[in-house]
Formats: C-alpha cells, sequence, structure tokens
C-alpha cells in the first residue's frame, strides 16, 4: 500500500448546535488544536458550515489552499449523511449529493497528487465510494468511513483514538486497527479502503463483466448483427469468433493501463507510477 502525505486536518462540520453535540469542535477541541504544539509543520482547522453554498465555498478555499500554500489535508467530515444514501445533509438540511462532493474533491486530490485522505463521521459515508469510475482521476488516496447509520458516542471514541494514535505514530494501520477496537461494546461497522483498493475491485467487476467467456460470445453476435454479417460456414465462423476474441483481449489490457495512468494521475506526477503499482497480470488471474 502506497503510502500519502498529509500536514493538516480540516474539520468540516455542520451540526445545530442547539439539538446535537458538536462533535468535529469536541475533536478539534480535546485533541486535533494541541497536535498543533507538538508536530512541527502540522495544523489543524475547525470549519463550522452552515449550508450548501458555504460548503462548497469552503472546499473551493481548501482547493485553493492547496495551491497556493502547498498543503496536503486529510478532510474530516462531521455532517449528517441522508437515509437514502446519496450524499450529506447539511445543517440548513440541504443536501450535497455525493456527486457533487466527488467533482470537488477530484479537483483537490489532482492538485496534490492523489494525497487526499477523507474520514467520516457520517451515516452512510461508506457509499462515498459508489460514484467511482476507473477514466477518472482517483477523488482521494483512500477513506475510512461507515455504510451504516453510526451513534454519536461511540464516533466520539473511535475517531478521537483513530486521529490520537496516528498522529503520534504515523501507522496508519495501527489507527485503524485502534479505530476498530476501542470501543468493543459497540460492534465496529467502518472501513478503510484505499485507492488501491478500489481500482483493483473495479478492474475485477468490469473484467467480469466485460471479458466473461458468455460476455464475448454476445459481444461477438452483437457484432455480426451490427454489421449485417450471416455466416453461415460454421468453421468460418469459429475462425471469426477466435479472431474477434484475441482482438477483444488485446483491448482489455490497453484500456486497464489507460485508465490506470488516469487514475493514479501518471501524466502530471511520473513518480506515482512507483507509488501505484497496480499489475495487471496479477489482477487479471485473480479473475
Amino acid at each position: 500500500m502506497a503510502e500519502f502525505k498529509f500536514n493538516k486536518v480540516y474539520v468540516l462540520e455542520s451540526l445545530d448546535e442547539t439539538k446535537e453535540k458538536l462533535t468535529g469542535k469536541e475533536l478539534y477541541d480535546d485533541l486535533l488544536r494541541w497536535k498543533e504544539f507538538q508536530i512541527a509543520d502540522f495544523k489543524a482547522e475547525h470549519i463550522p458550515v452552515d449550508d450548501k453554498a458555504g460548503f462548497l465555498k469552503t472546499l473551493e478555499t481548501i482547493k485553493d489552499d492547496c495551491t497556493t500554500t502547498g498543503n496536503y489535508p486529510i478532510l474530516h467530515f462531521e455532517i449528517h449523511g441522508s437515509s437514502d444514501k446519496t450524499g450529506l445533509v447539511l445543517k440548513s438540511g440541504e443536501l450535497v449529493t455525493w456527486n457533487e462532493l466527488y467533482q470537488d474533491l477530484i479537483a483537490i486530490n489532482s492538485i496534490i497528487g492523489n494525497n487526499l485522505f477523507i474520514t467520516l463521521a457520517v451515516c452512510h459515508g461508506g457509499y462515498i465510494m459508489e460514484l467511482i469510475k476507473i477514466d477518472n482521476p482517483a477523488p482521494y488516496w483512500g477513506f475510512i468511513g461507515s455504510f451504516d447509520e453510526i451513534e454519536v458516542p461511540d464516533l466520539l471514541i473511535r475517531y478521537n483514538e483513530f486521529y490520537d494514535v496516528f498522529l503520534r505514530d504515523y501507522d496508519l494501520n495501527e489507527a485503524v486497527k485502534k479505530l476498530h477496537e476501542v470501543n468493543p461494546s459497540v460492534p465496529s461497522t467502518y472501513r478503510f479502503i484505499n485507492s488501491e483498493d478500489m481500482f483493483k475491485d473495479i478492474n475485477k467487476k468490469y473484467f467480469k463483466e466485460n471479458f466473461s467467456e458468455e460476455q464475448i460470445k454476445l459481444r461477438f453476435e452483437d457484432e455480426l448483427k451490427q454489421n449485417n454479417w450471416s455466416i453461415k460456414d460454421r468453421n468460418l465462423k469459429n475462425q471469426y469468433r477466435i479472431k474477434f476474441r484475441t482482438e477483444l483481449l488485446k483491448t482489455k489490457k490497453d484500456y486497464f493501463e489507460k485508465h490506470k495512468g488516469a487514475f493514479f494521475m501518471f501524466d502530471n506526477f511520473p513518480d506515482n507510477e512507483k507509488r501505484f503499482q497496480v499489475n495487471y497480470e496479477e489482477l487479471n488471474n485473480e479473475c
């Protein structure tokens, strides 16, 4: 697993202080702001957001900050997730869909070369990965979130422990382990998923759906229909089918390499070719 750079944690919070605990402010006040005094060149910032305009403006400010100051941010979201699992519900009641957020995250992550890490104290926050497309740049290096509903006391315990361990030891695996273990009275529903695993999983699904022998046969028959070819001779048809299969499988690797370059931003960040070494042959053999 490739490592990622960071030097700042933004806590983006959109909760109603008249009805609920401000868990993001508590995480910042009790832990993150004190880390600034313990870690050289590290910053933390708590940003309360009321409505959609303010939320989108905050993301734009973070993007500009990455461009002008060279910051490598971690984004921590303390916001409600929509009950239909389609995005974030802000203090104003407005919805920010995963697709809207996805575009802004790509913009930020493309500036910092796939180093953006995200943590979500959000019900159904894991669904942030649903819209990922392998022919686009990755929207983040990785994320931690839950696909289920989460409770305030539990998320406070888990994320406080996660950030305390991570910012002390810089050991992400150990920090994720502690996040799962710190509150044994409640089963952990959180998952950590990095961009390499996402890319592999999406490609495996793509390979199985489009390059199985059954799918190749269907695509060959469709090719014949589209070109109005009627081949009566079985041997000749079989020869065409074998040739079609051979040429189709050649495109499989070509598309994989093209998508890998786009997803991991090889053109703008050549060093990413060494950071993210997802191998076609290994992945193809697993399918």
